[in-house]
């Protein structure tokens, strides 16, 4: 599914932006447990939905390759026992 600009690109790059940075620092991917900073969490609920969207086919195609791209590792859950 294609898409042209949507008023909402630049919050979504800035989101993958901090998903890299997350990731490059942490080496997983932000959690939604209790116990995590709210920012933390904020994030984590953001991948998921952008998890959600793919598995419904509803993900963007320029947004999954930004994703793929950028973290390759994105559709993969964070391992329970950390």
């Amino acid at each position: 599914m294609e898409h042209g600009f949507r008023p909402d690109d630049q919050r979504w790059t800035s989101q993958l932006e901090r998903l890299v940075q997350h990731v490059k620092v942490h080496g997983l991917p932000p959690s939604t447990s209790v116990g995590t900073s709210a920012d933390e969490r904020r994030l984590g609920y953001w991948l998921s939905t952008q998890r959600r969207e793919e598995r419904l086919g509803t993900l963007a195609d320029d947004r999954r390759a930004r994703l793929d791209e950028a973290v390759p590792t994105w559709r993969r859950h964070r391992p329970i026992w950390s």
